[in-house]
């Protein structure tokens, strides 16, 4: 295979800090003056919440502890202990204030900063900005309230659902109903009408209520204004109709817009109430967020007030700078340490790919057809051919595609697994892994091209200062390094930093450009209203893919998953916009979890991670229950911290009733395990700082330890010694970075080629039409007799009494093996089709009658026009039927094992013919070979072990491929009457072969849609002259044949002579 350039990746000049409200010593200081008299605790904690920032951190977070908090500061603690819980909850804020870094109302912000010579950090001088805007949720709420009065629905402009197709005699789409605040899916079916056609149509780019019922009226002249407003009303309750309220969630803040939206449409006070609300939020403050809630219960509907209010902080330093080597370094060892990287395993979609093959071979097929779950084949649901004598197969044998991959797998484990016996043996808390250990796992030969060019790297910088970050004496905790964007974590900041905004653009500009082949589309979906929270974030590419939600995209950006087309080509899964004509490469830059979303938005989602190197991170595969596991180290970078498992069984071990835990035993037992002082209670990506030595702290692990029966406890790093973002007093704050990456050495997918103009050509042909479509079902080498010997001379028979024109086959495996036949009858004379179909019957009878053939099935015949062009299909047919001609009477010629290793040479032989056919010369074969044997090599997982199996099969192969692709050996090969063959259909193909190139300008290699076309015909070539095992087989030939062609233009450029295409030495 063509070297590729190694991964390496680059950080771009601009990162993202995210650090907590408050610094580390507020919660150290506080553990400290308390932890001899836990009972000052509460009081402690009060005199700290006095303070108005913090109230109003509180009051953003659960207005409801606000006002418990109030009451409390003002008649002070209840002595018998009735507020021990507030005293705990607000003891748990105040650690998530002090050390917890993930921005969350205004608990923690961040910052956006700039690679420099370098470190600086001051966040003093400058408040920080408050982004506050009303809760997605409720957003929906109030304009919900706002479509019940009858004033606002007529005069709304209404879009069709964008989920909406039609299938046969109906239109589906996804509706929902709200239930508990959530949305519960369902497809819904109803009929076509020429009146419902019309209105759908008409309301494409958007149509007013009273247009609508016009329409109605005008197409159904007896219906009345109040009949065709109840039918556009039901349209719209059923919501087959959307209006223009629907909540946004790229572009611009939806409810700032809303004010603008309602004016003219509303009553002028309810517009004057939604501005004042959108004032108050802008303004901020605990009293201006009470007046919302008053306004809102008021004059829109009670809402809960515990998710009212969504505020995001932004810090604004005076200086925020990273030294350039610092993140050069942590690039730098991430590059290394992606030979830990395994390609993304999504059973769905290669499952769904498997199953599109089957149902839709190679068609391009419109994507909400194919997701569908009757009509297609849905989304989210041995081999054969193992007896058969395959010569060419034998010692190659490539990965699997099932992940994780087998051979690289096994030497990640036995690493995994020495690491945890080194730590366990010295009862060390850290291990280091090493530049030898990376490099004794299984190599990846595709890693650069196949990992994206946009990812992140997700982690803490820990150093005691910003002069030992610049001298190099620093770590990086790692939390992750990922694809396929680094949007993903980026884009909800960008609302509240224009720098960031430009800086994120310009990133994906550089990874992700638009091109005339492919354009790259943020996908639009709000599954759930209050979801809309996280998944806000303002246009960061020019194209948009709307799902079951608005886009603010302009209409000529806006993707429809109507105008989406699907395919597989070579193993690959390829998405296209009918409109554009080009590739779409679906984006989602948001951390939302999508995996228990619909279909459409699962694959979609699926698709952007589809056959890539996805990040870096530690996996402790079957030990990841143990009770400890050691930290890891790699040079700068740590790739996980210290953990500790804790049970119930652990601190009261024995049978029987059991006493409630208490903290002192848990005390004991964290010092019998010799756990730091400071460690973190951990759920998932929830961190709480716990200080071991303070009894209210260790009670927090304690309620954790009673309600799930175990816990997980990570090591704190990030200790005052270890924090450089400094503040003022000697003060520390935990950080983390989110760093944009970028990696040059990627490859984008391969661009599919553009059909042919669709002319008014017939796509399908049922029973009884003048193409008859046969599958017989059979082993492998029952098939192969078959075709030769029973249906070769019935083909024969019927071409000369003119019974059949043409006819063709192919091999074909849905699971089972089968062959598919079919016979052409000239126009005019579909009264013979029942005559070949009585012939095959007759001919089959004794095979049917045994069981040897054990099914034969009549068929409707699809074409594949989007494949072969709807203007080239018929001549595609006549190039079968001359190439099946061919193919049919070589393999009449084999016979025994003998046979099995002719008919790969033979169909090396015939393969070089039908390049020859086209009018190729060496250097256009072989650059032809290269890209198909390169397609193939990557579809099987490509490593160095299948390019040393490949390497030998040709080095034992190659006298005998030289000798039988050189016509003067063909009478010492015995081949004289199976090449003669491939001149018959040279000759008889003449024409068809003319008619193919003359509607391309150039020759067929030259462009891709003439590249991709030729690679249809050399496939299916493939298909009808091996016995099983076609791709297997695809990629062995292919790059056999490459290696025969670069060896000979090789010779011919050393001889320095001209080049001899039929005689030269062996």
């Amino acid at each position: 295979m063509a070297a590729t350039p190694p991964l390496k990746l680059e950080s771009e000049k601009y990162y993202l800090l995210r650090k907590p409200l408050l610094p580390l010593q507020t919660v150290l200081d506080l553990n400290e003056q308390t932890r001899q008299e836990p009972a000052q605790l509460g009081p402690a904690l009060l005199h700290l919440f006095r303070d108005e920032q913090l109230q109003e951190a509180i009051y953003t977070a659960s207005p409801e502890l606000y006002a418990e908090l109030h009451k409390v500061l003002a008649k002070g603690l209840d002595p018998t202990g009735k507020d021990d819980r507030l005293v705990a909850t607000l003891y748990k804020y105040l650690i998530r204030m002090s050390m917890r870094c993930t921005p969350y109302g205004l608990f923690a912000g961040c910052a956006s900063g700039a690679l420099a010579e370098t470190t600086t950090f001051n966040f003093t001088g400058v408040p920080p900005l408050k982004q506050s805007r009303l809760d997605m949720n409720y957003v929906n709420e109030l304009v919900q309230h706002l479509l019940s009065t009858t004033e606002v629905k007529y005069q709304l402009r209404y879009f069709p659902n964008n989920s909406l197709y039609a299938i046969a005699d109906s239109y589906r789409y996804v509706e929902y109903k709200v239930k508990n605040k959530r949305r519960h899916y369902s497809i819904t079916s109803v009929r076509k009408s020429s009146y419902l056609e019309v209105l759908l149509q008409a309301a494409g780019p958007g149509i007013h209520f009273a247009r609508l019922v016009e329409l109605i009226q005008a197409a159904e002249p007896e219906a009345t204004p109040a009949e065709a407003q109840a039918y556009i009303e039901e349209l719209i309750d059923s919501q087959l109709l959307i209006n223009e309220l629907e909540p946004t969630i790229t572009g611009a803040v939806f409810f700032e817009g809303l004010p603008q939206k309602l004016a003219g449409k509303v009553a002028a006070p309810v517009v004057a109430q939604v501005a004042e609300i959108q004032q108050l939020l802008e303004a901020g403050g605990v009293r201006n967020f009470q007046r919302v809630h008053q306004l809102i219960n008021t004059s829109f509907g009670q809402s809960s007030s515990k998710d009212l209010i969504q505020t995001d902080l932004f810090f604004r330093p005076e200086s925020n700078t990273l030294k350039t080597e610092v993140i050069e370094t942590v690039t730098s060892q991430l590059s290394e340490l992606f030979a830990l990287a395994n390609k993304t395993n999504l059973p769905d979609l290669e499952r769904f790919k498997k199953d599109f093959v089957e149902r839709f071979e190679d068609r391009e097929v419109p994507l909400l057809l194919a997701l569908d779950s009757e009509t297609g084949v849905g989304y989210g649901r041995a081999e054969a051919g193992r007896s058969d004598h395959l010569p060419l197969l034998d010692g190659i044998t490539p990965r699997t595609n099932t992940a994780p991959k087998s051979a690289e797998w096994k030497k990640y484990t036995q690493l995994v697994h020495r690491l945890f016996r080194q730590a366990a043996a010295t009862g060390a808390q850290a291990v280091e892994l090493t530049p030898a250990d990376l490099a004794g796992l299984e190599a990846k030969p595709d890693l650069g091209r196949n990992t994206p060019a946009s990812l992140y790297a997700f982690g803490s910088l820990l150093a005691s200062s910003p002069a030992a970050l610049d001298a190099g004496d620093f770590r990086f905790a790692l939390g992750v390094c990922s694809a396929p964007s680094a949007a993903n974590l980026l884009g909800r900041f960008c609302y509240g930093d224009t720098a960031l905004l430009d800086n994120v653009k310009a990133s994906l500009q550089r990874a992700e450009p638009d091109t005339e082949e492919a354009v790259y589309a943020e996908v639009v979906h709000l599954p759930e209203a209050r979801i809309g929270n996280i998944l806000m974030r303002p246009h960061l590419r020019t194209y948009e893919i709307p799902f079951l939600g608005l886009s603010a995209a302009p209409a000529e950006h806006q993707i429809t998953v109507q105008d989406l087309r699907v395919s597989v080509r070579q193993g690959q899964l390829v998405l296209r916009s009918a409109r554009l004509n080009k590739r779409v490469i679906p984006r989602l830059s948001s951390a939302h979890n999508y995996t228990t979303g619909l279909p459409i938005y699962r694959f979609l989602c699926d698709l952007q991670k589809h056959d890539i190197y996805f990040g870096v991170s530690w996996y402790w595969d079957n030990l990841s229950s143990e009770p400890f596991l050691p930290r890891v180290q790699y040079r700068n970078i740590i790739l996980t911290k210290a953990t500790w498992h804790l049970t119930l069984a652990d601190l009261q071990p024995g049978e029987g009733r059991r006493k409630p835990l208490t903290e002192a035993v848990l005390h004991q037992h964290l010092l019998d395990r010799k756990l730091p002082r400071f460690f973190c209670l951990t759920d998932h990506d929830n961190e709480l700082l716990i200080d071991g030595h303070h009894a209210a702290a260790r009670q927090l692990v304690v309620q954790q330890l009673e309600k799930k029966g175990r816990v997980t406890l990570t090591e704190f790093l990030a200790t005052p010694d270890n924090c450089p973002l400094q503040g003022p007093g000697n003060t520390h704050y935990t950080n983390e970075l989110l760093l944009p990456l970028y990696n040059g050495a990627y490859v984008p997918p391969g661009t599919p080629a553009r059909a042919l103009p669709l002319p008014d050509v017939t796509r399908s042909f049922a029973p009884g039409s003048e193409w008859l479509y046969l599958k017989l079902y059979a082993g492998t080498k029952t098939m192969d007799r078959v075709l030769t010997e029973k249906i070769r001379p019935l083909v024969a028979q019927l071409l000369v009494e003119g019974i059949i024109d043409k006819w063709f086959f192919i091999r074909y495996n849905d699971p089972h093996h089968h062959l598919r036949v079919r016979f052409h009858v000239p126009v005019g004379q579909e009264s013979r089709f029942a005559q070949v179909v009585q012939a095959v019957q007759q001919t089959l009878a004794p095979e049917l009658a045994e069981g040897l053939v054990h099914k034969l099935q009549l068929d409707t015949y699809v074409r594949e026009l989007e494949r072969y062009g709807a203007a080239n299909m018929e001549n595609s047919e006549s190039l079968f039927y001359h190439d099946s001609q061919a193919i049919a009477n070589v393999l009449s010629l084999l016979e025994g094992d003998e046979g099995e290793t002719y008919r790969w040479l033979l169909a090396l032989r015939g393969l070089d013919e039908l390049l020859t056919d086209f009018g190729l010369e060496l250097p256009a074969k072989k650059q032809v070979l290269q890209q198909l044997s390169e397609a193939f090599f990557q579809e099987f997982n490509g490593d160095k072990s299948l390019q040393v199996q490949l390497n030998e099969k040709y080095r034992q192969e190659s006298r005998r491929i030289r000798s039988f692709l050189n016509p003067a050996e063909d009478e010492h090969n015995g081949i004289e009457e199976a090449t003669q063959e491939f001149l018959v259909r040279r000759r008889e193909s003449r024409e068809t072969v003319a008619a193919i190139q003359g509607l391309y300008p150039q020759p067929l290699p030259a462009s891709a849609a003439g590249f991709s076309l030729l690679a249809s015909y050399v496939h299916m070539y493939v298909n009808r002259f091996v016995l099983s095992k076609s791709r297997l087989h695809e990629l062995t030939l292919y790059g056999l044949l490459h290696k025969h062609y670069t060896a000979q233009a090789a010779m011919e450029k050393n001889t320095h002579s001209a080049p001899k295409p039929v005689s030269y030495a062996l």
